[in-house]
């Protein structure tokens, strides 16, 4: 059968609309997926897993002057591709600095626990009081991939003389974004 030489206008409307389709699929596709964690275990004098916060939030709390940690573990999902985003999401109680740091072990089903490790040394961020704060920590998840266990320790210094904070900071959880 030979082929036309020309396309007809509705044809060419099918044509446009089906790859128009197609485009939105692969956009789907390259949308960003969600992982969101509450705290697993929490360790420190003053720390409590599960406590109130401010309005209707809730989240482990970080009492100062303590010096409180609280784990994750995080399964990374078979269709990851790229971490666009991790956070630790804190609302805290009082304005200042916090010093906090991250450590990360993580490694695949049948690797040794701690086959790849990361870390953020002690630094301080800046809060303020009754303000959700997202707080950047995808340095510590350096290289890692699709179907590895990712354990996390975010540890707040509220001993240290340097957090100026002077209250709670309660921990709501862990947001990761990938694609």
């Amino acid at each position: 059968m030979a082929r036309p030489a020309a396309v007809s206008a509705g044809d060419a409307a099918l044509a446009s609309w089906a790859e128009a389709a197609l485009d939105y699929v692969d956009e789907i596709d390259a949308k960003v997926k969600t992982i969101w964690l509450m705290p697993h275990v929490v360790q420190g004098t003053g720390a409590v897993l599960s406590a109130g916060a401010t309005g209707d939030f809730s989240g482990s709390s970080f009492a100062d002057p303590q010096d409180d940690n609280v784990r994750f573990v995080v399964p990374i999902p078979s269709d990851f591709s790229t971490l666009t985003k991790a956070v630790v999401v804190v609302l805290p109680a009082g304005t200042g600095d916090m010093y906090r740091d991250v450590t990360t072990d993580f490694a695949a089903t049948g690797e040794a626990y701690n086959t790849h490790s990361d870390s953020i040394a002690k630094t301080a961020v800046g809060v303020t009081n009754g303000q959700i704060f997202d707080d950047d920590i995808s340095a510590a998840f350096t290289g890692i991939a699709a179907g590895d266990r990712v354990g996390v320790v975010y540890k707040r210094w509220g001993a240290d003389a340097l957090d100026t904070v002077g209250t709670t900071v309660y921990v709501l959880g862990l947001l990761l974004e990938y694609t």
